[in-house]
């Protein structure tokens, strides 16, 4: 390196040290940190069930109590909603398949039903026809903590 480089490097740093004005008065400013936390997102589910298949998917639980909506249930060709009632069921992944800890039966609608507590860790949704399906439907699942 170059004299003239290190004397404009010492130069820049000795500049930097020194403030041409100086304060005048002294003031303190109270600051609050407000913390907010952000509403947990919806677990949603989607996918083709079969008439007397179960479909399920796994998924990671923060936690908490869970309400279930089974938004829409659809015959595969059709824009009409069904009025079929599935079973829901919430455990823990097993092999290929989920061991259910606990069930609660829903028909198609925007109003979102308490299931059950859920306790934090890797869990399995599971959507089971009854009976009620006459041909394969699509359907859409979710859990919203509550």
């Amino acid at each position: 390196m170059t004299r003239a480089w290190w004397c404009l490097v010492l130069a820049l740093f000795l500049g930097g040290c020194h403030s041409p004005v100086e304060p005048t008065e002294t003031t303190t400013t109270a600051t609050t940190t407000t913390t907010t936390t952000a509403a947990s997102t919806p677990a949603v589910f989607t996918g083709t069930l079969d008439p007397g298949g179960t479909a399920f998917f796994s998924f990671n639980a923060q936690g908490g109590q869970v309400k279930a909506q089974l938004s829409s249930l659809t015959l595969v060709g059709s824009r009409e909603a069904t009025t079929v009632t599935v079973r829901i069921g919430v455990g823990v992944p097993r092999g290929l398949g989920c061991e259910i800890s606990g069930t609660i039966e829903l028909s198609p609608g925007l109003v979102s039903q308490p299931v059950l507590a859920i306790p934090a860790g890797i869990h399995c949704v599971s959507v089971e026809d009854i009976g009620g399906l006459s041909g394969r439907a699509h359907f859409l699942l979710k859990f919203e903590y509550i």
